[in-house]
């Protein structure tokens, strides 16, 4: 009875291994296939698990379970010994496995993808299990080969202690860095402050931290002043960052007129988010000047440089919008002088105007009392490079002449084949707010940095009224925008 249980065991163990070894063959061919069309980083493992690992896999079941092959056998003094052939089946199979392992990971290595999920793991345990992969085989062997690794592992463990103590800084840093990944306080990617250090972590070892800062540079922080120091963690649930400016202003500058530029600037800002929504605070009374902080959010950067690269547009386009809202940013303390040492030339300002009014195709024909008081009625505004003058849909209250730069007018549904209009040196904008005060058909932005006088509506009707040719160039201008903005709907 038991013979036939014996051969039914054997019986089943050969028709598994026939039925299964192709089935697997296949599907690692599948595998392997679908890994070569995406170019993938994990096709040397699983070549390596088809090629190597599954035949030696299927050679120590055959030696295990359908020849029985034992690993140790008694000769006739009672002493037992090491089966030599299963012994090498055995040592072969550990140091396939092994093979494979270090395999796998090298490939994760090559994994460049920040995002991807071989780059979430922290090195610290890529390095634990690459330590494994060398030290397990030596173990495995040993018990392999019937060696005792009782004494082994005494030696071991008293020059462990030994190196323990002469290590004690080292091994408090590497253990740190264990907690530090058991407890999660951030990852790979995270934007973290420490030890007033704010970056990018790119890499969490054994001993230190990589944050990626602005310029590029990559600071490395010990783990024993991580674990010491209160962790700013940006982006701990959300792959948003948050970001703040301080900046001063004038106190003649009332501090709700203030709060709505800024605003005004952020919501022009491209890479600052809407949601949520960028916040404006009043933080300070200091000697010279009123203290605002802006507090804003912006999606992941792609790199460090992102931060300097965005808080640096946004400090460009206060000092364009101060300018034309007419709010002042105080000088240092360190400067003094008289307060018109530093007010602007309003004289040479109006002269500037009426020249380059005089010589405008539109304006140029109009008496020279007229264009005075065009001068001085004129609304200096300069804006910078990717800055909006005018949206489309905005009710238009001022026209625009553009001294210097170049503006691109743009409407929201239009193709790569259809760019819109780009206005110069002399051109009007927002000319559809003398048609009854209608929307604007364009969103004018600038290309460059540029400059426009604009004139109120205001001042501007009486003006037309009083002289016909001059109603009839811009009545002519606003006809050939409106068939240009049907084109560009129609397209």
């Amino acid at each position: 009875m038991s013979w036939f249980a014996d051969m039914s065991g054997l019986m089943q163990w050969v028709i598994g291994l026939i039925i299964v070894t192709p089935v697997v063959t296949v599907l690692l061919g599948e595998i392997i296939d679908r890994l070569r069309r995406n170019d993938s980083k994990f096709l040397r493992f699983f070549e390596t698990v088809r090629a190597v690992v599954l035949p030696v896999v299927i050679l120590f079941l055959l030696a295990k379970f359908v020849f029985r092959l034992p690993h140790m056998t008694t000769d006739v003094a009672g002493e037992d010994h090491v089966n030599i052939l299963y012994a090498v089946i055995l040592t072969v199979l550990y140091l396939t496995l092994a093979y494979a392992a270090f395999v796998f990971l090298q490939c994760m290595k090559q994994v460049k993808d920040p995002k991807a999920w071989a780059n979430r793991i922290p090195s610290l345990f890529k390095s634990i299990a690459m330590a494994l992969v060398f030290v397990m085989p030596v173990i495995l062997f040993l018990g392999a080969w019937g060696i005792q690794v009782g004494n082994f592992a005494k030696y071991a463990s008293l020059a462990v202690a030994a190196t323990a103590l002469a290590l004690q800084d080292a091994l408090s840093s590497i253990t740190k860095g264990f907690l530090l990944v058991l407890d999660k306080p951030f990852a790979v990617g995270d934007w973290i402050e420490v030890d007033g250090v704010k970056g990018k972590v790119t890499d969490i070892s054994w001993r230190s931290t990589r944050l990626q800062v602005a310029g590029n540079d990559i600071v490395v922080i010990p783990n024993l002043i991580i674990s010491d120091n209160s962790v700013y963690n940006y982006t701990a649930e959300d792959i948003s960052y948050r970001d703040d400016i301080t900046l001063g202003f004038s106190y003649n500058d009332p501090p709700n007129k203030v709060k709505a530029i800024l605003q005004s600037v952020l919501d022009d800002c491209k890479d600052v988010m809407t949601v949520p929504a960028p916040k404006i605070f009043t933080v300070s009374y200091d000697d010279f000047s009123i203290g605002y902080k802006i507090y804003f959010f912006i999606k992941e950067y792609i790199s460090a440089m992102d931060q300097e690269r965005i808080r640096d547009d946004i400090m460009n386009r206060v000092w364009y919008a101060a300018d034309r809202g007419g709010i002042s940013i105080p000088f240092p303390i360190s400067v003094e002088a008289p307060p018109h040492v530093f007010a602007p030339d309003m004289i040479a300002i109006r002269k500037e105007n009426l020249e380059f009014l005089s010589q405008n195709i539109y304006f140029g024909s109009l008496p020279e009392d007229t264009l005075r008081h065009l001068a001085q009625e004129a609304i200096v505004a300069p804006f910078a490079k990717g800055e909006t003058l005018y949206r489309e849909n905005d009710l238009a209250e001022t026209i625009g002449v553009i001294q210097y730069g170049q503006i691109s007018l743009t409407r929201h549904n239009m193709t790569a084949a259809n760019e819109g209009e780009v206005a110069r040196h002399g051109d009007i904008i927002s000319e559809i707010s003398l048609l009854g005060r209608r929307s604007n058909i364009f969103t004018a932005t600038a290309m460059e940095d540029s400059q426009v006088l604009k004139f109120s509506l205001e001042t501007l009707e009486p003006i037309l009224e009083a002289h016909p040719d001059f109603a009839r160039k811009f009545n002519h201008l606003v006809e050939g925008r409106m068939t240009q903005s049907n084109a560009m709907r129609a397209s």
